[in-house]
């Protein structure tokens, strides 16, 4: 399961409260990613701003997408 980690002397991760926080800040395509980039991070031994570099580089072209899409949507192009 994506989220968690089985890994023999780590303990599970419930990342359910983090996922949540992250969608109520607006950071829902981290969010959506974000059990799969911490479990490479954890594979990795990645340094937590690594992490958080990793899960910016997800969530901003998701929005970017997201703007021009709007963008489109409302200038009423055919």
């Amino acid at each position: 399961m994506s989220g968690t980690t089985k890994a023999a002397g780590r303990p599970r991760l419930d990342i359910d409260r983090t996922r949540e926080r992250s969608i109520a800040l607006g950071c829902g395509h981290a969010a959506e990613h974000l059990g799969d980039v911490l479990d490479g991070a954890l594979a990795k031994e990645m340094a937590p701003h690594a992490f958080l570099d990793q899960l910016a580089d997800i969530e901003l072209p998701g929005r970017e997408e997201r703007r021009i899409r709007t963008a489109l949507k409302l200038s009423n192009l055919p």
